[in-house]
């Protein structure tokens, strides 16, 4: 099972841990041939941006792990005028899950003004790269 949170900050160990998990997609992607983002670490502190953003991670005790590691990572960035640009990253084996799809479906649970009470009235988004799975 997959576990989906919203988060308006990360601890310093969350943050930690996603940076290792773009850095471990972008380089995997990379040796597999497909084009990636390099990544990146800048925060917006525009008072006209309100910024969404969700985790997932594998349930405790699931395959008989304690472990929680995270598995994909969204963030939603909502203008002013309710335009929004979406960015997602699913764990290279986490892909082709429907751990994205899940985490659409838990953005609509979001209350609120707007696409999913997220205040966006519009999201633009896109595969950062050429992978199959983001192309999906």
């Amino acid at each position: 099972m997959i576990t989906v949170e919203f988060r308006e900050e990360f601890t310093a160990e969350e943050a930690e841990e996603l940076a290792a998990m773009i850095a471990d997609a972008a380089a995997y992607d990379e040796e597999a041939g497909f084009s990636t983002a390099s990544p990146s670490d800048d925060a917006t502190d525009d008072d006209e941006i309100t910024v969404v953003q969700m985790i997932a991670r594998l349930t405790p005790g699931m395959y008989g792990s304690p472990d929680t590691p995270l598995v994909a990572f969204l963030r939603l960035d909502v203008d002013r005028t309710g335009a929004a640009i979406a960015q997602m990253l699913v764990r290279r084996g986490f892909r082709s899950l429907g751990i994205g799809t899940l985490m659409m479906e838990k953005l609509a649970e979001h209350e609120g003004v707007g696409f999913a009470g997220t205040g966006a009235l519009t999201i633009t988004s896109w595969a950062h790269g050429s992978h199959p799975a983001a192309d999906r």
